[in-house]
Parts: structure tokens; C-alpha cells; sequence
């Protein structure tokens, strides 16, 4: 079996890595729906769920940053390399670096100071006005540790991802599988103690800790360097970068209104309890998506490097390659999630799982988002988002579902995210895969504007 999935990986040391990371992210993932169903009320439940839809809101700070940083990282580096602990190669693309490191940096810090300033009073007036029958949960001191972890790290992802752009990925992925471990010890041993929602914040503080440490222990050299490199020819975001950023952070915040806005709608209109339900059930479908899309991610830097090389048959295998392995993961979990849920009900185990009527639609649209992600990265590996529409689109779909459903059908609202993930983030991602195509199979950077 072993042998079989480094056939289909292309015998990929990252790749190997990279999954052995997620295989500890997934089992840390399903025990923490476990542990939230066991030790968390109801109610409690349902403001741990909001609680994560509301962090998400650092999309509409970020702006799509960590996309534009890998693959624009991934084009300088090309003419770089990393060699005894110096870089060589072309001493413009170092100084270019350089500069796109410090914009980086100045970037994620702002971002992290302005996610402590906007959304952890944007929560806290969300959570005291709209808590309804769930005001004996303590959620104030658990969101603020929350909202200020949260922040930290906020920097950090700036630095994961440059490192990722810089050829770093397998350093990277060694990283994130040590930390997933961490938070989901941390996060079960808080539960256990009763820490309850304070659990969220003891998780973020150590999954921060355990980052910046193994970054700059990994990694710190080859950023050092870039850093001490005097950029006489600076890179101007302005002109190279925003335009790709701008379009990407719009893709990104319509995102968080496809994907987010359904559990706090919710927990505003019907509930905490009912919240935490729907939550978990999206939480599951969200995470299938998430890990199985993470197959996609560790590709991105090298379909950067090969367009910069024009290295297009390779770029359209590994593509195809990519796509048909990621859908394949997230259906296997997906159904294997099913299957457990399955055998926890037959056997009657006291453990609360989402009902089946939340399952299904939500299960099938993880493996639907996994696909249109794949065919919405690979196009956007070219420095252009011709995905907007299509995130627009989808985005105005779910708010409307939102509005009109907020009053008590959580069910029809599940099937209308499904529909929307199928019919126009899939469907209208295949459209543009088709449009982008020349008759070999590739897709050429000429064809990328909309």
C-alpha cells in the first residue's frame, strides 16, 4: 500500500511529508469534533463554531496575501538557488526578494494589528447582542485570548508563506504537521481539565509558540540572508503586486461569505444550540476540503517555478495528476467520516453527532470544493485570479440563501450551499479551465486575462 501511494505522489519527499503532516491534522481534526461534542454544552457548542467563523474574518484583512506571496516567491526564487547556507544565482532577483520581504513583513504586521483592533470588538458586540438563550456560556475572556492569539499569528502566516515561496516547503510542512500534534494535545488536555471555551485560546497560543519557534529554527538562516541583502532595485508592490492581490483579497473575502457566513447568520436567528449543530456538520465538510485541498497547495510553488521556466506538458500533467488525487482524498474521507458517524449511531454511543440532513449536502460539497480549489489554484499560479466572478457569484448566492432561509430551514440552506458549490463554483471552474486551454493541454500566461 505504501509503494502504491508513492507511485501516485511521484515518489515526492514533500509530498510524503506533507502527508504524513495531514494524516496528524486529520486525526487531530476528527478528535476535536469529538472532544467539542463531548465535554462542550450545547450551547457552548455553537459559540465554539461561530467563534471560528468569526476568526475567519482576518480573510477580509489578509486579502489573499499568502497566494500572491508564494507565487510571486516562487518566480523570483527560480533564478535563485539555496547552497551552503548561501544563496546564489542572480544578485537582481536576490535584491527583488529582499524587497518583496520587507513589504511582506510591514504587510502581515499591520494586518495583525488591525485583526486586534476590528474583529475582536466586532465579535464581542456580536456575541453580547446576539447570544440569546446561550448568555450562561463565559465566552468574553476565551474570545479576547482568542482574538489576541490569533492576531500573533497572523505575522507568522505572512513568514510561512514566504518561506514556502523560497523553496522552504518541506521545512514548512515539517513545521505544520509538529504543530497540528501540539494544538490537538493542548486542546484535548483543556477539555479534559474544563477549560472549556477557554480551550480555543490555549490551543491558538500553543500552535503560535510551537510555530515561530520552528520556523526561525528551520528556517532562519536562508530569511536572514534575504533580509541582510540591501535591495538596491526595490520590487513596487503597487504596479507588480497589488493588482493580483486586489483580485485574489476579493476572492478571498467573498470566500469567508461562502464558506462562514452561514453558522453566525444561524446562531444570530435561531440560536447557539442549533448553531453548534450546523456548525460541526460544516466544520467537517470545511475540513475534508481543507485537508485533502492541502495536496493542491504543496504543488503551488512548483506550478510557479515551471510557468516561469515554460515548462508547460509537465505543468499540465502534474496538474491533471494533482486534481484527480485531491478529489480522490477528500471523497475517501468524506465517506469515511460518514461510515463513522454511522457505526456511533448504531452503536448508540452518547456522543452528539450532526443529523444526517446536514451531513449529506454538506459532505458532498467538500468533495466538490476540493476540485473547484485545485482548478482555482492552478489558475492562479500564472500571477492572475480569473476565478473573481466565479467567487463573486457564489458569494452572493450564499447571502442570499442566508437572508431568505435565516429564519429556520438550516436544512434548505445546507442544499442551497451545495448547489452553489456544484453548479457555480465547479461548474463555472471547468468553464474557465476550458477557456484558458490551448489544444496541447496547457495553460499559457497570454490567456489568463478576463
Amino acid at each position: 500500500m505504501w509503494a502504491r501511494v508513492r507511485s501516485i505522489i511521484g515518489n515526492n519527499r514533500i509530498a510524503l511529508i506533507t502527508v504524513f503532516g495531514r494524516m496528524i491534522s486529520a486525526g487531530g481534526w476528527m478528535l476535536n469534533l469529538l472532544l467539542v461534542a463531548k465535554y462542550l454544552s450545547p450551547e457552548g457548542q455553537g459559540y465554539y463554531y461561530t467563534f471560528q467563523s468569526l476568526i475567519a474574518l482576518q480573510a477580509f484583512l489578509e486579502m489573499g496575501a499568502t497566494t500572491v506571496i508564494i507565487t510571486v516567491g516562487g518566480h523570483e526564487v527560480s533564478r535563485l538557488a539555496w547552497r551552503q547556507s548561501r544563496w546564489c544565482g542572480d544578485l537582481i532577483a536576490l535584491e527583488r526578494l529582499s524587497s518583496f520581504f520587507r513589504v511582506v513583513l510591514k504587510w502581515f504586521g499591520v494586518v495583525s494589528i488591525a485583526f486586534a483592533l476590528v474583529i475582536i470588538p466586532v465579535g464581542s458586540w456580536f456575541f453580547s447582542r446576539r447570544g440569546g438563550s446561550g448568555h450562561e456560556v463565559a465566552w468574553i475572556g476565551p474570545w479576547v485570548a482568542l482574538g489576541l492569539a490569533t492576531a500573533a499569528s497572523l505575522l507568522l502566516v505572512g513568514l510561512n508563506a514566504f518561506a514556502e515561496g523560497i523553496g522552504a516547503i518541506e521545512e514548512v510542512a515539517k513545521i505544520r504537521a509538529f504543530q497540528s500534534g501540539v494544538r490537538v494535545v493542548v486542546f484535548a488536555v483543556a477539555l479534559w481539565l474544563g477549560a472549556d471555551l477557554w480551550a480555543c485560546a490555549w490551543m491558538a497560543v500553543a500552535g503560535t509558540v510551537v510555530n515561530a519557534v520552528g520556523l526561525f529554527w528551520i528556517c532562519g538562516a536562508r530569511l536572514s540572508k534575504i533580509w541582510k541583502t540591501i535591495p538596491a532595485i526595490g520590487m513596487k508592490w503597487r504596479k507588480t503586486i497589488l493588482p493580483f492581490q486586489g483580485r485574489i483579497g476579493l476572492s478571498w473575502m467573498a470566500g469567508y461569505i461562502t464558506f462562514q457566513l452561514m453558522t453566525p447568520v444561524i446562531f444570530a436567528f435561531q440560536g447557539a444550540k442549533i448553531a453548534g449543530e450546523f456548525g460541526m456538520a460544516l466544520q467537517i465538510a470545511l475540513g475534508v476540503s481543507t485537508l485533502a485541498t492541502s495536496w493542491v497547495m504543496i504543488r503551488q510553488n512548483p506550478w510557479a517555478q515551471a510557468i516561469a521556466r515554460g515548462e508547460w506538458d509537465h505543468l499540465s500533467r502534474d496538474f491533471r495528476r494533482t486534481l484527480v488525487v485531491s478529489s480522490g482524498i477528500s471523497a475517501v474521507m468524506a465517506v469515511g467520516i460518514g461510515l463513522v458517524f454511522l457505526g456511533v449511531h448504531l452503536v448508540q454511543i452518547p456522543i452528539r453527532i450532526p443529523r444526517w440532513s446536514f451531513l449529506i449536502p454538506l459532505g458532498t460539497s467538500a468533495i466538490l470544493n476540493t476540485a473547484m480549489s485545485a482548478i482555482a489554484t492552478y489558475l492562479r499560479s500564472f500571477k492572475r485570479e480569473p476565478f473573481l466572478p466565479i467567487s463573486i457569484l457564489m458569494a452572493l448566492s450564499v447571502a442570499l440563501g442566508s437572508f431568505l432561509l435565516r429564519g429556520g430551514h438550516p436544512v434548505l440552506l445546507a442544499w442551497w450551499y451545495c448547489v452553489t458549490v456544484g453548479l457555480i463554483g465547479l461548474g463555472g471552474g471547468l468553464w474557465l479551465l476550458r477557456q484558458h486551454q490551448n489544444p496541447l493541454g496547457s495553460v499559457l500566461p497570454q490567456d489568463m486575462s478576463i
